[in-house]
C-alpha cells in the first residue's frame, strides 16, 4: 500500500504498482502552456533542490493488491509518463541504455503490464502511439491530439539534450516531491477532491459541479454508491460528447456556457433584487445549484423522521439535473450534425440568446426529420438577420425575453413561433428593414461576414429556382486566402474612367450640384456581387463590359452570370444598378419578410401581454 504524506516520485512509482484513470475523469487536456510550465520547472531547478509536484489523490482499486485509481492529479501524472517515455528514447539514442531500461521499468511497463492505464477511449492510442517510438499517429479525438502534441513537444525539447542534460532531468524528476493521499472508497475520495485542485488548468464549472455533487451525496447519504455511479457515468458521457464536439466546424462553445444554457432552459429561476440591484439568477447558476443542493442536504441532516423522503427528493433533483445536462450536450452535438437552417444561425453568429431555446426545442422535437426545430431555426434566422445583422440591435438587449420564452416553453411550437413573430414585429416594420438593405454604403456599413452571408444566400436562391446544387456552408466558411468569398465591386472602386463614362451616359457629368457616383452607387447592393478572392483580384480595375465578357458570363456563380441581363445595350449603367438592386430586394422580401395583417399582429401582441402577466404572477 502507498503511505499517505510527502513522498518523492521514485517512491510512488515502485516496481510493483500500477495506476489507472477512471472513465469518469476528464480526458487529457494539457496544452503547450502547461507543458512549457512543466519543463521550465525542472529545467531551472538545481539538482540538490527538491521540487514540489503537487497533490496526488489515489483510491485503492477493489480486489487488487497493486492497482490505484487516480482521483486527482491525472493530468500531472500522465504528463510525467509522457515526458519519461521521451526521456527514455533520448537516453537510448545517446547510449545510456541501462538508465533508460531502469526508467522504462518504473514508468512505462513493469513485467507484462503498462504502469499507467488511461480511460478506455484513449488507452489504446496512448500505449501504441505515445509510449512507443512512432513518428506518426492517427488521432481521432481532441484528447488523443493533446497526447500526441505533448509527445512531440517533449521530443523536440530533448532532441539536443546531451548526457549531462538527460541525467539532470532524471535526477530532478525522481526526487520531486508529491503530497499523496490514498483512500479506500469513493465517498472519501469525493470529499477530499472537493477541497483540492488539479495543477495546470483551472477546473471548469462542469468539473466543479461533478466534484460538488459527489461530495454532497457522499456526506449526506448513508449508502451513496448508486447515486455516485449515476453521477460518474453521467459526467463520463458528457465529457465524451464534449470531446467529439470540439472537432466540429464552427464549434466555439465552452462547456461552462452549455451548462448555463441548460440552467436557463430547464431549471426553475426568476430574477431577483438584492440591496436594490437586479440579480439575474442564470448568471449565477453555480451558486443557485449549490444553494438548492445544500438546502436538501440540510433537510436530510435535520430530518428526525422520514429521512428517506428527503433523500429521494435530493436523488430526484440530482438525477434530473444530470439528465438535462446530458441531453443539452447531446442536443448541441445533434445540431452540429444537421444540414438545415441551424447552420445559417451559426454563420450569422450572435447566438448567445438563442442557445437555450435551440437546445430545449431540439430535444423536444422527437421526430428524426426535426421539422419543427428547423422551422424554429428559420424564424430565429429572420430575427438575427433583420434585427441583429442589418439593423444592428445588440443581441443582449433581448436576452431576458428569449430566456423567458425558453423557460416557459413546454412543446407548443405554434405558440412559440407566434412569440418569435411578435419579437420580429418589435424590431420595426418591414419598410425600416428594407431601407437598411438599400443603404448607399452597404459595403461599408456591414461586416465582411454579414455581406458574404447575404450574397451567398442570394446565390443559393437563384440556384434553388433553377434546380442546381447549392453553394455549401464550407464555401461560405472557407478561410483559404485564395478560395474565401469576398465582395466584388462591379464598377471597380478605383476605376474613375468607368465611373465618368456612366455619369456621362446618364447626363450627370457635371462636378457640382449632383451627388457623386461613389456616394450614391459605388457601395450599394446593386453594384456588389460575391466572388472568390482569387477571381476578384484577377479582374482588377477592368471596366464592367470587359469583366462581363471575360469573367461574369463564364463564372460558376449564377449571381455573376445574370449580370448580363441587367446591361443596357451591352453597357452597365445607373439603371443597371437600380434594376439589380430591385432584383435583390425581391429576394430579400421573399426570404426575410412576411406580410403581417393588423389583426394578426394585435393577436400576437395580446398573447404576449397575457404571458407577461402570468410570469409576473
Amino acid at each position: 500500500m502507498i503511505a499517505d504524506g510527502k513522498q518523492d516520485i521514485k517512491s510512488i512509482f515502485a516496481d510493483d504498482r500500477y495506476f489507472e484513470i477512471p472513465n469518469y475523469q476528464r480526458s487529457y487536456a494539457w496544452r503547450e502552456k502547461q507543458l512549457r510550465d512543466f519543463l521550465d520547472d525542472f529545467s531551472h531547478m538545481e539538482n540538490y533542490k527538491k521540487y514540489y509536484y503537487g497533490t496526488i489523490l489515489l483510491q485503492h482499486k477493489e480486489n487488487t493488491d497493486d492497482t490505484y485509481e487516480i482521483v486527482d492529479g491525472q493530468q500531472r501524472l500522465t504528463t510525467l509518463i509522457i515526458f519519461m517515455s521521451c526521456l527514455i528514447r533520448r537516453l537510448e539514442q545517446i547510449g545510456l541504455t541501462d538508465e533508460a531500461a531502469d526508467l522504462d521499468k518504473k514508468f512505462i511497463k513493469y513485467k507484462i503490464n503498462y504502469v499507467l492505464k488511461l480511460q478506455d477511449q484513449d488507452d489504446g492510442f496512448f500505449k501504441m502511439y505515445i509510449l512507443q517510438p512512432n513518428d506518426k499517429a492517427d488521432h481521432k479525438t481532441p484528447a488523443q491530439r493533446n497526447l500526441w502534441e505533448a509527445k512531440e513537444y517533449f521530443t523536440k525539447a530533448l532532441e539536443t539534450a546531451d548526457k549531462n542534460d538527460c541525467m539532470a532531468y532524471r535526477t530532478r524528476l525522481l526526487a520531486a516531491n508529491c503530497l499523496v493521499y490514498s483512500v479506500n472508497d469513493r465517498n472519501e475520495a469525493a470529499m477530499i477532491f472537493e477541497t483540492t485542485n488539479d495543477r495546470g488548468k483551472i477546473l471548469t464549472n462542469l468539473e466543479k459541479t461533478k466534484s460538488f455533487l459527489m461530495y454532497k451525496v457522499s456526506s449526506a447519504y448513508k449508502n451513496a454508491d448508486s447515486l455516485l455511479n449515476t453521477i460518474q457515468q453521467g459526467f463520463n458521457d458528457i465529457y465524451a460528447t464534449y470531446e467529439s464536439l470540439k472537432s466540429k466546424p464552427k464549434f466555439n462553445l465552452d462547456e461552462n456556457s452549455i451548462q448555463q444554457y441548460m440552467f436557463i432552459a430547464y431549471e426553475t429561476w426568476k430574477n431577483k433584487k438584492v440591496n436594490g440591484k437586479s440579480y439575474k439568477a442564470y448568471q449565477h447558476y453555480m451558486g443557485e445549484l449549490k444553494d438548492r443542493v445544500n438546502n436538501m442536504v440540510k433537510d436530510i441532516s435535520e430530518a428526525k423522521e422520514d429521512r428517506e423522503k428527503y433523500e429521494l427528493a435530493m436523488n430526484k433533483y440530482i438525477e434530473g439535473y444530470i439528465k438535462n445536462l446530458k441531453e443539452s450536450f447531446n442536443a448541441v452535438n445533434g445540431m452540429y450534425g444537421t444540414t438545415g437552417k441551424f447552420k445559417n444561425l451559426l454563420t450569422l453568429g450572435r447566438m448567445a440568446s438563442l442557445w437555450p431555446l435551440l437546445i430545449k426545442a431540439y430535444w423536444i422535437d422527437k421526430p428524426d426529420d426535426k421539422k419543427k426545430f428547423n422551422e424554429l431555426c428559420s424564424w430565429c434566422e429572420i430575427f438575427c438577420f433583420r434585427g441583429l445583422a442589418m439593423q444592428k440591435y445588440l443581441s443582449n438587449k433581448y436576452d431576458t425575453r428569449w430566456y423567458d420564452i425558453t423557460n416557459s416553453f413546454k412543446g407548443d411550437f405554434d405558440k412559440l413561433f407566434n412569440q418569435i413573430k411578435q419579437m420580429i414585429v418589435g424590431l420595426g416594420n418591414e419598410e425600416k428593414f428594407l431601407e437598411k438593405m438599400q443603404t448607399k454604403d452597404f459595403y461599408k456599413d456591414y461586416s465582411p461576414a454579414d455581406r458574404n452571408y447575404f450574397f451567398w444566400s442570394y446565390e443559393n436562391y437563384l440556384r434553388d429556382k433553377m434546380g442546381y446544387a447549392r453553394l455549401s456552408f464550407d464555401d461560405l466558411w472557407q478561410t483559404d486566402s485564395k478560395k474565401k468569398l469576398t465582395i466584388e465591386h462591379i464598377v471597380a472602386q478605383s476605376d474613375e474612367k468607368d465611373k465618368n463614362r456612366i455619369l456621362k451616359d446618364e447626363g450627370n457629368a457635371k462636378v457640382g450640384g449632383r451627388v457623386t457616383f461613389d456616394r450614391e452607387y459605388l457601395h450599394s447592393i446593386g453594384n456588389l456581387a460575391i466572388d472568390p478572392a482569387s477571381a476578384n483580384s484577377s479582374k482588377g480595375k477592368k471596366d464592367v463590359e470587359e469583366k462581363n465578357s471575360k469573367y461574369f458570363v463564364k463564372a460558376p456563380l449564377m449571381s455573376q452570370n445574370e449580370l448580363d441581363t441587367f446591361m443596357e445595350g451591352g453597357r452597365w449603367t445607373l439603371e443597371s444598378i437600380n434594376k439589380r438592386r430591385d432584383a435583390l430586394l425581391a429576394f430579400v422580401k421573399a426570404t426575410w419578410c412576411f406580410d403581417f395583417k393588423e389583426e394578426e399582429v394585435a393577436e400576437i401582441a395580446e398573447e404576449h401581454d397575457s404571458e407577461e402577466v402570468e410570469m409576473e404572477e
